[in-house]
């Protein structure tokens, strides 16, 4: 499973303290510790670090009682986008073909 995963690097490093540090003036502890305990924190960090685009179901919220990946992103200017967004931007294509018998 190790190839799914980018290496931490240096640039992530870093890119895991500016979002580690807008993460802590901006939400409750409890929301805090669940964001560092889960993939999205070094999802964010990876794509902050290496100028990628996060595709996610995920909604803006105001709340601050839980971290959403569109927050970080706005706060941070990380390009964020719906998978719809992404697939009408990659023009791909669902061709749906019947077999004969339908």
């Amino acid at each position: 499973m190790k190839e799914f995963f980018l290496p931490i690097d240096s640039r992530i490093t870093q890119a895991m303290s500016k979002v580690s540090s807008w993460v802590d003036q901006n939400y409750e502890m409890g929301a805090k510790n669940n964001f560092f305990e889960t993939a999205d924190y070094y999802l964010i960090s990876c794509v902050l670090a290496h100028g990628f685009t996060i595709a996610t179901h995920e909604k803006f919220t105001t709340s601050t009682f839980k971290i959403k990946i569109p927050n970080v992103c706005k706060g941070l200017c990380i390009p964020c986008l719906s998978p719809f967004e992404m697939l009408r931007r990659q023009k791909v294509r669902f061709i749906l073909q019947l077999s004969n018998g339908l």
